[in-house]
């Protein structure tokens, strides 16, 4: 724990400040530390690295319970639901396959809010970063060009090479963002504007938001509270959604938290 401790205040120190959400594994001395360290960041723990072990965790009449593992998968990767919502559904599953005297499910349980999507709607972006994946994809990567045994100049020479490569690709996707114009599928004015905001992997997903919600929704109620004002959203796929316009800078809130978690309106 001390030695995760000074990483993490060094980091600080050169950052200049923690970071708003940090995902690591369970291990318990970087869970100290970070709560030691950085008490205003979201410690989260890799979604993967637990789902791995549901199977050797589960009572052996549940390991190829197909009904099962799709109640699970379907709860604890859930980022439409809240924290209520989850826990409810947590607690019916628990009992409907007889499963409370499970100790592992119980330390889950207890640890809920920091690996549960339901747990994150409010953190920008924690729709993006659920697992350690994108570290791991990265090792991976500079894998390809460093060998165990290099010396140090070596080591730094195909460590540029990797550099260079990764720079030519992002040369290339962008400019395709700049060159290529995007078919759109409404007149909606909102759509047009968006083509020429994100970039077009982006886009896509906004795009199809925009799409949906022209053919989905339906306004059903509207009304003020104080000075803001709200609109009951009804949508065909996703049920009912509470818009709330903030007064007096027009700042818009939504409940279903999409653009927070994932930036997409």
């Amino acid at each position: 724990m001390e030695s995760y401790a000074w990483v993490l205040d060094r980091f600080v120190d050169i950052m200049g400040h923690a970071p708003r959400l940090f995902i690591t594994d369970q291990d318990p001395g970087l869970k100290k530390a970070v709560a030691s360290s950085w008490k205003e960041t979201r410690h989260r723990f890799c979604m993967w690295h637990i789902n791995t072990k549901v199977a050797e965790k589960l009572p052996q009449k549940l390991r190829e319970d197909a009904d099962f593992r799709g109640i699970y998968d379907g709860l604890v990767w859930n980022e439409n639901i809240d924290p209520i919502v989850f826990e409810e559904n947590w607690n019916n599953m628990i009992e409907e396959y007889d499963i409370a005297s499970n100790r592992w499910f119980s330390d889950m349980y207890e640890d809920r809010a920091k690996w549960i999507p339901a747990f994150f709607r409010d953190v920008p972006m924690s729709g993006f970063f659920r697992t350690t994946s994108m570290s791991e994809s990265e090792n991976s990567y500079f894998k390809r060009f460093i060998q165990k045994k290099s010396d140090i100049v070596l080591l730094y020479t195909n460590f540029c090479s990797g550099l260079d490569s990764q720079r030519y690709n992002y040369k290339q996707v962008t400019h395709a963002d700049e060159t290529r114009s995007p078919m759109m599928k409404t007149n909606l004015p909102i759509e047009c504007n968006a083509a020429a905001v994100y970039i077009n992997a982006m886009f896509k997903e906004v795009q199809e938001q925009i799409d949906c919600s022209s053919r989905a929704c339906a306004m059903r109620k509207m009304f003020s509270d104080g000075d803001d004002i709200i609109y009951e959203i009804e949508d065909k796929l996703d049920g009912l959604s509470t818009v709330r316009r903030l007064h007096p800078h027009d700042d818009v809130v939504c409940s279903c938290k999409l653009f927070t978690r994932k930036g997409i309106l």
